[in-house]
């Protein structure tokens, strides 16, 4: 069995990347005024806020989520004051989630930087995540747009299930395909999902619409997270803007490793549960576990599930209107699959 990392054209060739400043292109000037209601969000008046969210407005974000709100909604015109300041809101929401996650991990770096909790604490960190939220849905309710707050109440209500899911799943090397799933369902798709419908509710979509986008987001962010939890095992930290194998040591068994395990030798078994227990993997240990989950064909079968998530994103568009934005969400859905991070 080779020790080297797997040379899968689909995570490497720098070549296919879908670019993310392609896909902005139709919403730039849009993500502009975001950026600028995000700024505005951080005029803090107390000087330990100050420092916390001046640092975390210097960690690059993708705006992904912000970008898809903004597309949909530029399906029924140009996108609305209320889509901007929705949109904003959408990205500190996941920001807020992005710090508490960093938390409970006990994770070192974020996008390339220091995690809030690395540099101040836990307990700063948490704070901090809940400020953004609460905020964040302060600022929703004073805009007096209803069907946005419920969207978003009912994100939020998820993603803590996901939470509690990832908490529970935690070190179970017998976790199925199934239960991982509904975790990144609940964990990370319900915002691309909550992204898209706000989208549609903003572009004065009916009900059909707005489940059309809706179950859009659900499967492009399922995409995007399984493409994701496969980086982490065949990335590159500089890419990444963090350490490889810190699923595995941080305890999350994720698609490659739960499929992996099912006719893996006792070997790669014994393996795996080593570095959960020990919470860290030799570098050979890690090269042999990679070796085996390229040639027994697990890197392409999560690729393959992967792809048929953004697959069935991609169908749910074939009813709409011919537009720019139409082929520029269709391109978000090859941008969850064919990314280099």
């Amino acid at each position: 069995m080779s020790g080297s990392a797997p040379q899968s054209e689909f995570l490497i060739a720098k070549e296919r990347d879908v670019a993310l400043k392609g896909i902005q292109a139709p919403v730039v000037s849009e993500l502009d005024l975001v950026q600028g209601e995000i700024e505005a969000f951080f005029d803090a008046p107390d000087a330990l806020l100050q420092e916390l969210v001046k640092y975390v407005a210097k960690m690059p974000g993708k705006k992904l989520r912000p970008t898809l709100l903004l597309l949909v909604a530029g399906l029924g015109g140009k996108a609305s004051d209320a889509a901007i300041k929705a949109a904003a809101m959408v990205e500190l929401v996941h920001t807020a989630t992005l710090i508490h996650d960093d938390s409970i991990d006990r994770s070192l770096l974020r996008r390339g930087l220091p995690t809030i909790n690395s540099l101040w604490s836990d307990r700063v960190s948490v704070i901090l995540g809940d400020y953004l939220y609460t905020k964040a849905f302060y600022t929703l309710v004073e805009a007096e747009n209803w069907d946005v707050v419920e969207v978003m109440s009912r994100t939020a209500h998820r993603m803590t299930i996901g939470e509690m899911l990832e908490v529970e799943q935690k070190d179970d090397i017998t976790l199925e395909e199934e239960a991982y799933l509904r975790l990144i369902s609940e964990k990370t798709a319900s915002l691309f999902s909550a992204s898209c419908e706000i989208g549609a509710i903003l572009a004065g979509c009916d009900a059909r619409e707005r489940e059309r986008f809706r179950e859009f987001g659900q499967d492009l962010g399922t995409a995007f997270q399984i493409t994701d939890d496969l980086f982490d095992y065949t990335g590159d930290s500089a890419s990444l803007g963090k350490g490889i194998a810190s699923d595995l040591t941080e305890g999350k068994l994720t698609l490659p490793i739960i499929l992996g395990l099912r006719e893996a030798p006792d070997d790669i078994s014994t393996l795996v549960s080593g570095v959960l227990k020990a919470r860290s993997v030799e570098p050979e240990a890690w090269k042999r576990l990679i070796g085996y989950l390229d040639e027994s064909g697990t890197f392409r079968t999560c690729r393959g599930r992967a792809e048929d998530f953004a697959n069935q994103a991609g169908e749910r568009l074939a009813d709409c209107q011919d537009s720019v934005f139409k082929s520029t969400l269709a391109m978000t859905v090859k941008f969850a699959t064919h990314r280099c991070h």
